[in-house]
Protein backbone atom coordinates (compact mmCIF):
# COMPACT_ATOMS: atom_id res chain seq x y z
CA UNK A 1 0.00 0.00 0.00
CA UNK A 2 1.85 3.47 -0.80
CA UNK A 3 -0.57 5.96 -0.33
CA UNK A 4 -2.59 7.35 1.22
CA UNK A 5 0.01 6.70 4.62
CA UNK A 6 -1.75 4.81 7.09
CA UNK A 7 -4.14 6.79 9.74
CA UNK A 8 -4.65 9.45 7.12
CA UNK A 9 -6.59 12.68 7.67
CA UNK A 10 -8.53 15.11 4.95
CA UNK A 11 -10.03 17.98 5.59
CA UNK A 12 -10.33 19.69 2.29
CA UNK A 13 -12.75 17.92 0.32
CA UNK A 14 -13.83 14.03 -0.04
CA UNK A 15 -12.16 12.50 -2.70
CA UNK A 16 -9.30 10.14 -2.18
CA UNK A 17 -6.46 8.64 -4.03
CA UNK A 18 -5.54 5.39 -3.28
CA UNK A 19 -2.36 3.71 -4.91
CA UNK A 20 -0.84 0.12 -4.42
CA UNK A 21 1.55 -1.99 -5.53
CA UNK A 22 2.42 -5.54 -6.26
CA UNK A 23 4.91 -8.29 -8.14
CA UNK A 24 4.97 -11.60 -8.93
CA UNK A 25 7.73 -13.94 -10.40
CA UNK A 26 4.81 -15.44 -13.05
CA UNK A 27 3.15 -12.17 -13.85
CA UNK A 28 0.24 -9.98 -12.35
CA UNK A 29 -3.49 -9.74 -13.22
CA UNK A 30 -5.33 -6.97 -11.66
CA UNK A 31 -5.15 -5.03 -8.89
CA UNK A 32 -8.52 -4.54 -6.63
CA UNK A 33 -9.20 -1.54 -3.64
CA UNK A 34 -11.50 -2.76 -1.11
CA UNK A 35 -12.69 -0.46 1.82
CA UNK A 36 -15.34 -0.33 4.25
CA UNK A 37 -16.95 3.18 3.32
CA UNK A 38 -20.35 1.34 3.49
CA UNK A 39 -19.37 -1.45 4.76
CA UNK A 40 -16.25 -3.94 3.32
CA UNK A 41 -16.30 -4.27 -0.05
CA UNK A 42 -14.81 -4.25 -3.46
CA UNK A 43 -14.44 -0.44 -5.29
CA UNK A 44 -13.02 -1.01 -8.02
CA UNK A 45 -10.77 -3.27 -10.16
CA UNK A 46 -7.56 -2.58 -12.63
CA UNK A 47 -6.42 -4.87 -15.30
CA UNK A 48 -2.39 -5.01 -14.61
CA UNK A 49 -0.26 -7.04 -16.36
CA UNK A 50 3.79 -7.05 -15.71
CA UNK A 51 6.08 -9.18 -12.82
CA UNK A 52 6.05 -5.68 -11.19
CA UNK A 53 3.36 -3.02 -11.34
CA UNK A 54 1.12 -0.05 -9.73
CA UNK A 55 -2.67 0.80 -10.01
CA UNK A 56 -4.20 4.11 -8.55
CA UNK A 57 -7.81 4.38 -7.29
CA UNK A 58 -9.90 7.66 -6.76
CA UNK A 59 -12.52 7.62 -4.50
CA UNK A 60 -14.89 10.86 -4.74
CA UNK A 61 -18.04 11.90 -2.17
CA UNK A 62 -16.84 9.58 0.79
CA UNK A 63 -18.75 10.44 3.62
CA UNK A 64 -17.01 12.19 6.85
CA UNK A 65 -15.76 9.60 8.92
CA UNK A 66 -13.15 6.67 9.91
CA UNK A 67 -12.45 4.32 7.37
CA UNK A 68 -9.90 1.07 6.55
CA UNK A 69 -8.51 0.35 3.10
CA UNK A 70 -6.54 -2.30 1.40
CA UNK A 71 -5.34 -3.95 -2.27
CA UNK A 72 -5.93 -7.43 -3.92
CA UNK A 73 -3.71 -8.39 -6.25
CA UNK A 74 -4.09 -11.40 -8.46
CA UNK A 75 -1.89 -13.35 -10.61
CA UNK A 76 -1.79 -15.28 -13.79
CA UNK A 77 -2.81 -18.33 -11.71
CA UNK A 78 -5.28 -16.51 -10.11
CA UNK A 79 -3.60 -16.34 -6.91
CA UNK A 80 -4.75 -13.44 -5.02
CA UNK A 81 -3.25 -11.83 -2.25
CA UNK A 82 -3.86 -8.51 0.17
CA UNK A 83 -1.13 -6.20 1.55
CA UNK A 84 -0.23 -8.05 5.03
CA UNK A 85 -2.67 -5.07 7.45
CA UNK A 86 -5.11 -2.61 6.22
CA UNK A 87 -4.73 1.13 6.34
CA UNK A 88 -6.75 3.57 7.86
CA UNK A 89 -8.16 7.03 6.76
CA UNK A 90 -10.88 10.09 7.85
CA UNK A 91 -12.00 12.50 6.00
CA UNK A 92 -13.51 15.29 7.88
CA UNK A 93 -14.93 18.18 6.14
CA UNK A 94 -17.30 19.38 8.57
CA UNK A 95 -16.44 22.28 11.00
CA UNK A 96 -17.26 22.03 14.90
CA UNK A 97 -20.47 23.89 15.90
CA UNK A 98 -20.25 25.87 18.70
CA UNK A 99 -23.14 27.54 20.28
CA UNK A 100 -23.14 30.42 22.83
CA UNK A 101 -24.70 29.32 26.42
CA UNK A 102 -23.75 32.54 28.43
CA UNK A 103 -24.15 35.80 28.50
CA UNK A 104 -27.99 35.43 26.85
CA UNK A 105 -28.06 38.22 23.91
CA UNK A 106 -29.41 41.92 24.46
CA UNK A 107 -29.11 41.58 28.15
CA UNK A 108 -27.66 43.49 30.78
CA UNK A 109 -25.58 42.49 33.93
CA UNK A 110 -24.48 45.04 37.28
CA UNK A 111 -21.05 43.09 37.56
CA UNK A 112 -18.02 43.33 36.16
CA UNK A 113 -16.99 39.53 35.82
CA UNK A 114 -18.31 37.28 33.24
CA UNK A 115 -18.38 33.91 32.83
CA UNK A 116 -18.30 33.24 29.13
CA UNK A 117 -20.39 30.18 28.84
CA UNK A 118 -20.19 27.59 25.36
CA UNK A 119 -20.68 24.31 23.96
CA UNK A 120 -19.22 22.53 21.10
CA UNK A 121 -19.59 19.39 18.90
CA UNK A 122 -17.89 17.50 16.34
CA UNK A 123 -18.93 14.63 14.68
CA UNK A 124 -15.46 13.23 13.48
CA UNK A 125 -12.84 14.64 15.19
CA UNK A 126 -11.98 15.92 18.27
CA UNK A 127 -12.07 19.56 18.80
CA UNK A 128 -8.55 20.50 19.80
CA UNK A 129 -8.96 24.46 21.31
CA UNK A 130 -11.48 27.18 21.74
CA UNK A 131 -10.98 30.80 22.07
CA UNK A 132 -13.00 33.46 23.36
CA UNK A 133 -13.04 36.86 21.07
CA UNK A 134 -14.79 39.88 23.05
CA UNK A 135 -15.02 43.42 22.36
CA UNK A 136 -13.64 46.53 24.15
CA UNK A 137 -16.75 48.47 25.85
CA UNK A 138 -18.75 49.79 23.31
CA UNK A 139 -16.32 49.28 20.51
CA UNK A 140 -17.62 46.78 17.45
CA UNK A 141 -14.29 44.73 16.95
CA UNK A 142 -13.85 41.19 17.78
CA UNK A 143 -10.45 40.52 19.63
CA UNK A 144 -8.93 37.01 20.73
CA UNK A 145 -9.06 37.13 24.71
CA UNK A 146 -8.24 33.80 25.79
CA UNK A 147 -7.62 29.98 24.26
CA UNK A 148 -9.22 26.69 26.30
CA UNK A 149 -6.86 23.73 24.71
CA UNK A 150 -8.39 21.48 27.51
CA UNK A 151 -11.60 20.77 25.86
CA UNK A 152 -14.52 18.70 26.60
CA UNK A 153 -17.38 17.93 23.85
CA UNK A 154 -21.08 18.29 24.51
CA UNK A 155 -21.36 19.85 27.94
CA UNK A 156 -21.21 23.54 29.04
CA UNK A 157 -17.60 24.79 29.86
CA UNK A 158 -16.72 28.79 30.53
CA UNK A 159 -13.74 30.59 30.15
CA UNK A 160 -14.01 33.71 32.92
CA UNK A 161 -12.80 37.41 32.49
CA UNK A 162 -12.94 39.75 35.40
CA UNK A 163 -12.99 43.66 35.57
CA UNK A 164 -15.38 44.58 32.60
CA UNK A 165 -16.26 48.29 32.17
CA UNK A 166 -19.49 49.90 31.75
CA UNK A 167 -20.43 49.62 27.96
CA UNK A 168 -22.23 47.52 25.68
CA UNK A 169 -20.26 44.37 24.33
CA UNK A 170 -19.44 41.69 21.55
CA UNK A 171 -18.69 38.16 22.14
CA UNK A 172 -18.47 34.49 20.60
CA UNK A 173 -16.41 31.64 20.96
CA UNK A 174 -14.02 30.54 18.34
CA UNK A 175 -13.19 26.29 18.04
CA UNK A 176 -10.42 24.50 15.76
CA UNK A 177 -10.76 20.72 15.48
CA UNK A 178 -7.61 18.30 15.12
CA UNK A 179 -7.96 18.46 11.01
CA UNK A 180 -8.05 22.70 11.61
CA UNK A 181 -11.66 22.60 10.88
CA UNK A 182 -12.95 26.28 12.79
CA UNK A 183 -16.80 26.80 13.75
CA UNK A 184 -17.42 29.69 15.74
CA UNK A 185 -20.82 30.64 17.71
CA UNK A 186 -23.07 33.42 16.77
CA UNK A 187 -22.02 36.75 17.74
CA UNK A 188 -23.80 38.06 20.65
CA UNK A 189 -24.44 40.96 22.52
CA UNK A 190 -24.78 42.17 26.99
CA UNK A 191 -24.05 45.67 28.73
CA UNK A 192 -22.87 46.13 31.68
CA UNK A 193 -24.22 48.62 33.66
CA UNK A 194 -22.95 49.13 37.22
CA UNK A 195 -24.06 51.74 39.50
CA UNK A 196 -21.68 54.64 40.49
CA UNK A 197 -19.48 53.88 44.18
CA UNK A 198 -20.93 56.51 46.20
CA UNK A 199 -19.14 54.68 49.38
CA UNK A 200 -16.21 57.34 50.63
CA UNK A 201 -13.44 56.00 51.94
CA UNK A 202 -12.94 54.66 55.84
CA UNK A 203 -10.36 56.54 57.81
CA UNK A 204 -8.95 55.34 60.63
CA UNK A 205 -6.16 57.33 62.68
CA UNK A 206 -3.55 54.78 63.94
CA UNK A 207 -0.86 57.02 65.85
CA UNK A 208 -0.05 59.43 67.81
CA UNK A 209 -3.07 58.22 70.06
CA UNK A 210 -5.85 61.24 70.87
CA UNK A 211 -4.86 63.87 73.06
CA UNK A 212 -0.81 63.03 72.87
CA UNK A 213 1.72 64.54 74.45
CA UNK A 214 5.65 65.09 73.98
CA UNK A 215 8.18 66.88 75.25
CA UNK A 216 11.41 65.16 74.09
CA UNK A 217 11.63 67.43 70.79
CA UNK A 218 9.00 68.75 68.15
CA UNK A 219 8.93 66.03 65.39
CA UNK A 220 5.86 63.77 65.77
CA UNK A 221 5.50 60.82 63.44
CA UNK A 222 1.90 60.61 62.12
Amino acid sequence: LQKPVNAYNQSANSTILFNCSATDNKGLQNFSLYLNTSGWHLNESKIKKGLSNASNFTVVNIKDGGYKWNCKASDNSSNTAFASANRTFTIDTTNPVVKNVFPRNNTKYAFNGMNFTYNVTDVTSAVSNCSLWLTNANASSLIRNTTDTSITENINQSINFTSLKNGVFKWNVVCTDKLNNKGNSSKANFSISRAPDSTPPTVTLQKPVNAYNQSANSTILF
